[in-house]
């Protein structure tokens, strides 16, 4: 049966006053549900409706700080899609209609059992207050995480589904981020580097000794920037001849780069 606030002993007053305290936004309906159930959360699960907990789940449980409950509703349709590929993705959604329906309940349970945990070691009010408030309340960095792990999330599943339905193809982006930019000191650029460095010698009028030893620096950048810039030397007679040159992506996705002289 139902309590009211005017039935209440102090006792049970002070357990609802330290509720509200804990529960911070939203408090009126909490304080509703609370007596609702009697004052015996655990034992009497009501049946609601949270539109948030549909909505983004397990970041709503972030945003309350039951952190461990957050995680499972996470884990939950990411191990089943991996234990069981062949779920519909339509199966996913299943955690998400039962946190909106019981969010309420287990965020109450939750709450009352905290409370009177804080209680039972018996210090002031005032102290207990302020004990519950730290535990309680909301968290905006735990609702930004959840949010930017559930965004990262919706992502993927949706270059999954366009994947699926022919819209996108998962290999041309996997060798795009799987490439990488051709070392200063790899076969192919050196090659390229040395005919580029022959025809600036034989401008300038300019021979390499004959079986000299070349050497190839990177003078900025790496394999997984867009362009590097390099210095490729030969010695002719006493002097060392250089040639700055630039490696850069022509198209990253087919693995085509080309070697230029630097500006």
């Amino acid at each position: 049966m139902a309590s009211t606030a005017s039935e209440l002993t102090d006792q049970q007053c002070e357990e609802l006053h330290l509720l509200r305290v804990f529960v911070g936004p939203n408090a009126d309906y909490f304080e509703k549900l609370y007596l609702k159930t009697g004052r015996n959360p655990e034992k009497k699960y009501k049946l609601t409706w949270n539109w948030a907990a549909l909505l983004i789940t397990f970041a709503w449980f972030f945003y309350r700080k039951m952190y461990l409950v957050g995680i499972l509703f996470l884990a939950l349709p990411i191990v089943a899609a991996i234990m069981i590929p062949q779920l519909p993705n339509s199966i996913g959604v299943m955690p998400a209609f039962f946190a909106a329906t019981f969010a309420n309940s287990f965020y109450l349970h939750h709450a009352v059992a905290t409370v009177r945990q804080i209680r039972a070691t018996a210090p002031p009010l005032d102290e207990q207050e302020r004990t519950v408030a730290a535990m309680g309340g909301t968290s905006v960095v735990g609702l930004v995480v959840g949010l930017v792990i559930l965004a990262v999330l919706t992502g993927l599943g949706m270059l999954a589904i366009m994947a699926e339905q022919g819209m996108v193809d998962l290999g041309v982006l996997n060798q795009y981020f799987a490439a990488g930019l051709p070392a200063c000191d790899s076969e192919g650029v050196q090659e390229l580097a040395s005919q580029m460095a022959a025809g600036v010698a034989q401008r300038l009028e300019l021979a390499p000794e004959q079986g000299t030893a070349t050497f190839v620096e990177a003078l900025s950048g790496d394999n997984t920037d867009e362009s590097a810039f390099c210095a490729y030397s030969f010695l002719t007679g006493d002097d060392k001849f250089t040639v700055l040159f630039q490696v850069e992506w022509l198209d990253k996705a087919d693995g085509k780069y080309q070697v230029r002289l630097a500006h």
